[in-house]
């Protein structure tokens, strides 16, 4: 960049508070920039930073006529943001109005954060919105917190606590020395709320202050900052104080934000003269902000990808002419209200891309260097905002499905992998389906079985998968991208659809084969380790409708104990099985420390001595029997106790090992282990299914 490109000055926070207020060259935001993300803690410490007469560093922005501004979808800064659990809901955003505009704007580039924070403190009628329970473990940690009644998102504004601040003065007699954040035991600014609490959850010692039960010694920072603007001399008359010491710190407290005002900082600005037109500039300006927020801002990848999106998105009716993150959002809304996924948006972003360079660019994923490249993430945002609808109903159709088999990510499978490409499949064969001339009755049908033999193959797909670990291999991804070729010349949805399926049992197939070796070799030789057989343990426990029903009761608990993660423990205890083998090993030609001895030490790990149970249980850490444990579960009934060692495949000698001698129980592991192994297998190869 030449020096006719940019050029280097200060501006005084005076004129960017300003400016954020339309007064002057406006300053704005593009759209391309993420949300709001500080926490109170750092805008606290912005606040003591500018207090302290210390640097924050420089600005960087763009200065464009009206017109081109536009084009990058910009918003004005907010004179009110929600923080925390409500920061994802627009309704608690209240923009600053700017009814006038002058011909230039000031583009936001970076330092975004700061500038807004800043707008929150000093700003009339600006402050913060946060659940209360946020609140209390702000302004009160260790409360306790269980409900409250009242507003569900207190809002509150920055005052100046003057007798705090006077008494700090006098102990140290140095107002820039003072401390000015919240880790304060008696804080000099303080949040204050603008509604009326319940305060029955509050530490008594902590209670929040609120605006109508102010007295004289509260003032808001807002006005403070405005009596101190240029042009204005410092004048305490107009405060209700008549103590020395109180007007003595207040003065100098005035001067301190006085000094704020014509603090200079650093900017640099962008000039749009060099670009040979708009597109140009635009690149220009994507490419230096993508490259700003790379080295030093903890933007995160998706970060970047997503502000691309933004900016070459196009509204059209295939995403209801809505903007990218309007669409973006929405999904992650229904996906947490309709299937109780919580997806972070960069998440998302990143699963919508990859998604796209299945499809489109027939590839099996994007590079990372590739979320941040401008010309490719251009031709994503085309491509996913005209195909918004069939993503998002695709995306959701999985979720769906996997909701009704109970299969939770992050719970029974770890990766997105297999979502992204089954939206591909599905975008893929609903996208030709909604080409060809069908009858409605045939269409639906087709939708109908398309979506069933989905379903029907839905286990096997997740699990051999994931115990085959192919996903980032290219094979998986050949067949969707050959399928997608060749149904390009059917038009009978019979054919179609049978080469579809062909295509996931084919991608099925290559993966079992690998996934039955490591169902073979699998074992752990560690007590810690057992945590690998969750996701096989609960396929096995459901692969019979005896032992689904069992598996469900006992879910009940898992649930409330585990919050929904199914937790592994050990059928015959760690603790009992190592002390039996050092108090009767000998009797089994086992002697203690050989290394015969540390192989059946380590054979109690095997998937044949675990279960799916309470993790409050903690069998592997105690001495007692599974039977103890069942008992607590099910009930101590016999029937009920021969019902589980039935179907659960647990002979005596794992249910109450203490009569048995040690070979007969490591024969019985072994027999069980084998079970095991035999059952997941035939369930990868389509022959045993999940009730």
């Amino acid at each position: 960049m030449n020096k006719e490109t940019y050029k280097l000055g200060s501006i005084s926070i005076s004129e960017i508070i300003d400016g954020i207020h339309g007064i002057g060259t406006p300053m704005i935001v593009p759209d391309l920039q993420r949300g709001y993300v500080w926490s109170l803690e750092q805008i606290m410490a912005l606040v003591d930073t500018l207090l302290k007469g210390w640097p924050i560093g420089q600005i960087f922005w763009v200065c464009l006529e009206k017109q081109l501004a536009l084009s990058f979808s910009p918003r004005t800064f907010y004179s009110q943001v929600p923080l925390k659990r409500f920061s994802i809901h627009e309704r608690y955003y209240k923009p600053i109005n700017i009814s006038r505009y002058n011909s230039a704007q000031r583009l936001i580039l970076d330092g975004q954060q700061r500038l807004q924070s800043m707008a929150l403190v000093f700003g009339n009628t600006c402050g913060i919105i946060m659940d209360q329970k946020d609140w209390i473990e702000f302004l009160s940690p260790g409360s306790s917190y269980r409900k409250w009644g009242g507003k569900e998102c207190p809002y509150a504004t920055l005052y100046l606590n003057l007798k705090n601040l006077s008494l700090q003065y006098e102990d140290i007699g140095n107002i820039n020395g003072l401390n000015y954040t919240q880790n304060n035991p008696k804080p000099i600014l303080e949040w204050v709320f603008q509604d009326e609490l319940d305060c029955r959850w509050w530490d008594k010692d902590k209670l929040p202050k609120m605006y109508h039960e102010l007295d004289s010694t509260f003032t808001p920072l807002s006005k403070l900052w405005d009596d101190t603007k240029p042009g204005k001399e410092i004048n305490i008359d107009g405060y209700p104080i008549e103590d020395k010491n109180e007007k003595e710190a207040l003065k100098l407290f005035l001067s301190a934000l006085s000094q704020i005002h014509r603090s200079e900082i650093p900017y640099i600005e962008i000039s749009e003269k060099e670009a040979q037109n708009e597109l140009e500039f635009n690149e220009m300006v994507l490419n230096i902000f993508t490259r700003l927020n790379r080295g030093g801002t903890p933007l995160a990848r998706e970060d970047i990808t997503l502000s691309w999106l933004k900016r070459n998105w196009n509204r059209c009716n295939n995403n209801s002419n809505k903007c990218a993150e309007d669409c973006l959002r929405e999904l992650q809304r229904d996906l947490r209200s309709k299937y109780a996924i919580d997806l972070p948006l960069d998440q998302i972003v990143r699963s919508i891309v990859s998604i796209w360079g299945i499809i489109d660019r027939e590839q099996k994923q994007i590079t990372n260097s590739e979320l941040m490249d401008g010309v490719t993430l251009r031709n994503a945002a085309i491509w996913i905002s005209e195909n918004w609808n069939h993503i998002h109903n695709s995306f959701t159709n999985i979720f769906a499905m996997l909701k009704k088999r109970e299969l939770r990510y992050q719970s029974v499978f770890y990766s997105l992998s297999p979502i992204i490409y089954l939206s591909a499949w599905l975008i893929i064969g609903k996208s030709w389906a909604e080409k060809i001339h069908m009858k409605m009755t045939i269409k639906s049908r087709f939708f109908q079985t398309f979506d069933s033999e989905l379903e029907r193959r839905l286990d096997r797909f997740i699990f051999a998968g994931q115990w085959a670990n192919t996903w980032n291999g290219q094979s998986a991804y050949l067949y969707l991208i050959k399928v997608k070729g060749s149904i390009l010349s059917m038009e009978e949805p019979e054919l179609a659809q049978n080469a579809l399926l062909d295509c996931l049992d084919g991608v099925i197939s290559e993966m079992s084969s690998l996934a039955k070796e490591n169902i073979q070799d699998l074992k752990a030789s560690t007590r810690a380790q057992v945590s690998r057989y969750r996701t096989y343990l609960w396929i096995w426990q459901r692969l019979t409708r005896k032992r689904a029903q069992l598996s469900k009761k006992l879910a009940s608990n898992i649930d409330e104990a585990t919050e929904g993660i199914p937790h592994v423990d050990h059928c015959i205890s760690y603790s009992w099985w190592e002390t039996s083998l050092k108090e009767h090993g000998q009797e089994s030609g086992i002697e203690f420390e050989s290394q015969k001895y540390l192989n059946a030490l380590s054979s109690i790990n095997q998937i044949g001595n675990c279960c799916i149970l309470v993790n409050a249980l903690n069998a592997s850490k105690g001495k007692q029997a599974l039977l103890k444990f069942l008992e607590e579960t099910l009930g101590s009934e016999d029937e009920k106790m021969q019902e589980y060692q039935n179907e659960m495949s647990v002979p005596d000698e794992i249910m109450s090992p203490s009569t048995s001698k040690i070979n007969d129980i490591s024969e019985k592991l072994e027999g069980r282990t084998q079970k095991i192994k035999s059952d997941l297998i035939l369930f990868i190869d389509g022959k045993l299914t999940r009730e």
